[in-house]
């Protein structure tokens, strides 16, 4: 009988420790409506006394986020050290930022575009609602299942991840047809089998 592992649970997060790690990141994803279908952009961001301030050139992005419609923004990060992981969702409504002296020296200029040009557009999303969880990243020798041996098998995981896991769990390797599993190894005195032999 095969026993599955067990599901972690993840940790739901209270809206105070959201927007403490919405603080120390700096890039998320910004979804919004756009004319009859949602669309996600990527975004770099800057948390300001409980809102999410964003900055955009002109385009499909601004035009969506500032035309009426709720939106949804997105961000999360690991530790890798502890295998920790978060991911908090802001729901609510954006507006543009008239920018002042003030808000240039404590959020403007702190925010970097990924891409050259003219961004002279700053988004300020208001959270109607903020939810957040916190969990523990699986390793990845315990997501093997019969349905993907095949892909798991072949030479885009390590040798010693493979070897490992095969140790394990030797049926992982059952019934894995030729082409994945490669050609057999050559016997001394003979050359080794290739996919073309007749080169």
């Amino acid at each position: 009988m095969r026993r599955e592992p067990a599901t972690p649970e993840s940790e739901v997060l209270e809206p105070r420790e959201c927007w403490k790690l919405l603080q120390g990141s700096s890039i998320g994803r910004l979804g919004v409506w756009v004319e009859d279908h949602p669309e996600v952009f990527p975004v770099t961001f800057r948390v300001d006394h409980r809102t999410v301030v964003l900055r955009s050139g002109d385009g499909t992005k601004l035009r969506a986020a500032l035309g009426g419609m709720p939106v949804a923004f997105e961000a999360d990060g690991m530790v890798p050290a502890s295998r920790m992981a978060w991911s908090v969702m802001v729901k609510g409504s954006a507006s543009e930022v008239t920018v002042t002296d003030e808000f240039l020296d404590n959020v403007g200029l702190m925010l970097f575009p990924w891409e050259p040009g003219k961004k002279d557009h700053f988004v300020r999303i208001v959270a109607t609602a903020i939810t957040g969880r916190r969990f523990t990243l699986e390793r990845q020798l315990s997501w093997w299942n019969e349905l993907d041996r095949v892909t798991r098998t072949g030479a885009d995981w390590p040798a010693a991840v493979v070897d490992e896991a095969n140790a394990k769990n030797p049926r992982l390797t059952q019934g894995t047809p030729a082409s994945v599993q490669g050609p057999p190894a050559a016997q001394p005195g003979q050359e080794p089998q290739g996919e073309d032999s007749s080169t």
